[in-house]
């Protein structure tokens, strides 16, 4: 989706896209998570692919709590080097 075509508001440097449909089943999770980062200063959500682990830290990043939860997407490292310089 090109930049400006969605209607959803503007983002600002850290938080998580917003996402037009619910995120069905997995209440038990983001309570886990939440409770996590009640305790922690940063949670990690690892699995294997294709399990929603992105959909999961995005929904309970805009659910927090905290004034300031940063996502940072891994995706795409498959190297350590690749890691270098993300925010």
């Amino acid at each position: 989706m090109a930049r400006g075509t969605d209607n959803a508001p503007p983002r600002s440097a850290g938080q998580a896209p917003h996402e037009p449909n619910p995120l069905l089943g997995r209440a038990a999770d983001i309570a886990a998570v939440t409770g996590l980062l009640r305790t922690s200063r940063v949670v990690s959500v690892i699995g294997a692919g294709g399990l929603g682990k992105t959909r999961l830290a995005q929904v309970v990043s805009r659910e927090a709590e905290q004034k300031a939860v940063h996502f940072v997407p891994l995706a795409s490292v498959t190297e350590d080097a690749d890691a270098v310089g993300l925010p």
